[in-house]
């Protein structure tokens, strides 16, 4: 909300008839003082933390003419997003490289095998868009237009016409990293489904189906999603549980690896291959082989029932979402042991603007700097920007704090960290300092000898790095105004309401509903949403 914005509304509650008596008079001048009165304090109040890396502001929603959005694609040029909406077209977007935003370019029809369009993916290449029908257990090849990004129907793989196998109840699907071939995950079938690719026209020719309780699978129950690493030497298969092969890249030939107990809808592998998440769980994934080794659980904020998982490109923020109540979370990712930090949680209903009642899924521009979010229900496509990562050290909750107040330092992104004060390497000193050797420094309860110029040094897959210093400055308690900007402008709105009806029994010719709408700013754990 800008101050404009303020001193609308404010306008707004204290514009009055002419004055016909001094009770009148007064009334109007105490309407005016409590409109200034609140413009002062909402500038002397403590600044809420925003701009933190990673985190995500609202430049538009997309909703017109999409039924039950569920899935989406980016072409690797960032030019056009693909959207999948559960009928028999997928709905072709214009892409601003610059904002973000979306126009509509054509809804491309699917065949005769395409009623119920799923989930979809762009080839590697950018010939191609690959989608799944539910309902008709088929999957469809689109050509690409690489000028205009419009799509053509190629054709399409019928579960039992052709030899075809590993389709029934088709639910994902995945391109290899090179390109060479598609995995399919069949969910009644419980099956994989293999296809060559050819290279030059994106054409898909059935190579193989593996199913549960064949070759010694097992855990391939009711499979939801399918992912591969940047690497390609493996498949995670995700559903009731997690199912790991081992992949010939030059073939496509899945080997079964191993099986772990439980996994959730949502699995993506890190950009730099060391681990894997699935549902609730965190694994570290052996270089070698892909094996898995089972490192525990997500924090409380981490989504155990979540749609989908997107990785930032650099592996350093984890974008998650959860159809109910409908929900975005970002983590920030520590490379080294693959731990999650909360940046920021955007729910539906936090803001009048947001659509986002039963997220499907998320996908992040090839050049980070958007995210977009398929909302079900909705039927929509939410439009964010990311704050781009740098190397500048986030504070929550504000920089100048007070002491006696919990104050987090946030690094950026990376691995094997060493918090410095003043230039000097900083040791534990539990329970008030922790974190010198993570990516979250606590002070708690901070003290006026913690101001101080503080940096940290971290790795990055490139080698060593270092943050950019901050200066924190911790006042004593008290130096800072304690009633937030939001609860003295309530105190305003029953004053410029109330104080009439109490001097004057007369009808009121303003309600709340007149105001323009106001900012929600409501408190999340590293994070708010900003408005744009």
């Amino acid at each position: 909300m800008t101050v404009l914005d303020c001193v609308e509304a404010f306008g707004m509650l204290a514009k009055k008839s002419s004055p016909d008596t001094l009770c009148d008079l007064w009334i109007r001048r105490t309407h005016r003082m409590c409109a200034v009165l609140t413009l002062i304090l909402l500038f002397l109040s403590k600044p809420v933390w925003g701009g933190v890396p990673g985190s995500l502001s609202v430049v538009e929603v997309q909703n017109t003419g999409l039924q039950n959005t569920r899935w989406a694609g980016l072409s690797p040029d960032g030019k056009n997003l693909y959207v999948s909406d559960r009928t028999d077209r997928i709905r072709v977007y214009l892409r601003d490289i610059e904002t973000g935003g979306l126009t509509f370019l054509q809804s491309a029809v699917a065949g005769m095998a395409g009623t119920d369009l799923i989930r979809l993916r762009v080839s590697p290449d950018g010939k191609n868009v690959y989608s799944v029908s539910l309902q008709d257990d088929a999957l469809v090849v689109y050509s690409r237009n690489a000028e205009s990004g419009e799509l053509a129907f190629m054709q399409s793989h019928i579960e039992g016409v052709d030899g075809v196998t590993g389709l029934e109840n088709v639910h994902d699907l995945a391109v290899s990293p090179g390109g060479q071939h598609l995995y399919a995950a069949g969910n009644l079938g419980q099956s994989v489904a293999a296809f060559t690719r050819e290279a030059t026209t994106g054409a898909l020719t059935f190579l193989d189906a593996y199913f549960e309780g064949v070759g010694g699978i097992s855990g391939l129950m009711a499979p939801t999603r399918v992912t591969l690493p940047a690497s390609g030497a493996n498949l995670y298969v995700g559903g009731q549980d997690l199912v790991v092969f081992s992949r010939n890249p030059a073939t496509g030939a899945l080997s079964f690896l191993e099986t772990h107990a439980g996994s959730g809808d949502a699995i993506a592998v890190s950009p730099d291959d060391r681990h894997v998440y699935a549902g609730r769980y965190i694994y570290a994934r052996d270089g070698l082989s892909g094996a898995l080794t089972l490192l525990g659980e997500g924090p409380p904020t981490y989504l155990g029932d979540s749609e989908s998982y997107v990785f930032s490109s650099d592996g350093g923020y984890l974008y998650g979402t959860s159809h109910l109540p409908g929900v975005v979370t970002v983590h920030q990712r520590n490379a080294a042991d693959g731990s999650l930090y909360p940046v920021q949680r955007i729910q539906h209903g936090d803001d009048p603007a947001l659509e986002l009642e039963h997220v499907t899924a998320a996908m992040l521009s090839p050049d980070d700097r958007h995210l977009y979010v398929m909302a079900h229900v909705s039927q929509s496509v939410t439009v964010f920007s990311r704050e781009a990562s740098t190397k500048a050290i986030s504070v929550l909750p504000a920089n100048p704090s007070e002491e006696g107040e919990r104050i987090e330092l946030l690094a950026p992104s990376g691995f094997a960290y060493q918090w410095f004060k003043n230039g000097m390497p900083l040791s534990e000193d539990a329970p008030r300092l922790t974190g010198t050797a993570g990516p979250l420094l606590v002070l708690d309860p901070a003290i006026q000898a913690d101001t101080a110029q503080y940096s940290v040094q971290y790795e990055l897959v490139a080698g060593p790095s270092n943050s950019l210093p901050l200066e924190l400055d911790v006042l004593p308690a008290g130096s800072l105004p304690a009633v937030r900007p939001l609860g003295l402008m309530l105190l305003a709105l029953i004053l410029n309401f109330t104080a009439p009806g109490l001097l004057r029994r007369v009808p009121r010719q303003r309600s709340v509903g007149d105001l323009p709408r106001a900012w929600n700013n409501k408190a999340l754990p590293g994070g708010n949403i900003k408005r744009e």
